[in-house]
């Protein structure tokens, strides 16, 4: 079992993705372990994994000995950024997502998702199969959305926020506010009767 090291005076990590509060309260060991990217590292409970990129990946301790086994790198996703490796399936190399991974079988015909939107945290509490619409509801506003919240748009004249959330295809009007802290908090409750444990409140 190999230990986490004291932070060092080393190299800055590379730039990358956007620090969750994970993120933040693993910068005092990123320095140490990305000097060895894709070694991986015990921390109490919990698996530190360095990647390349700066990065660091997340899991519960159970999966120390699997995740050992394995070389890890960050891997890009669209806008997202994953831990994992690469693998052959016959003549052909694919990427193998850590989440996807640990899921196992769990996970088999559907995708998984990041409860705080992090890929980075692969912790078993953070991790759960879902369908792709229940995917995309746990998904903050677009980057075009003109207010930065979900499901909430200005009205035509300015003067009110609309609330819309669309569901398996259906509109579904949430009311119009004259704030948009009404608007917000009217979304969040809408789209919680609607989308259930995967409504996205941020």
């Amino acid at each position: 079992m190999t230990n986490l090291p004291s932070p060092a005076n080393l190299p800055a990590p590379t730039p990358q993705i956007a620090k969750s509060p994970l993120q933040l309260e693993l910068s005092a060991h990123r320095q140490a372990i990305a000097s060895s990217p894709n070694r991986v590292f015990i921390d109490g409970d919990r698996v530190l994994i360095g990647l390349t990129r700066g990065l660091v990946a997340v899991c519960d301790a159970r999966h120390f000995e699997a995740v050992q086994a394995h070389k890890w790198r960050a891997i890009s996703c669209g806008s997202k950024v994953y831990a994992g490796r690469t693998v052959r399936c016959g003549d052909q190399r694919t990427a193998l997502l850590l989440h996807r991974f640990l899921l196992g079988s769990e996970a088999d015909g559907l995708l998984v998702d990041h409860r705080d939107g992090d890929g980075m945290n692969n912790t078993d509490d953070n991790l759960r199969a879902c369908s792709h619409a229940q995917n995309m509801w746990n998904q903050p506003a677009f980057k075009s959305s003109k207010t930065g919240i979900k499901g909430v748009r200005a009205s035509k004249d300015g003067k009110a926020f609309v609330v819309r959330l669309m569901v398996n295809g259906v509109s579904h009007h949430g009311g119009t506010f004259k704030t948009i802290a009404e608007a917000k908090a009217a979304h969040e409750a809408l789209a919680t009767k609607l989308q259930g444990e995967f409504a996205y409140n941020g």
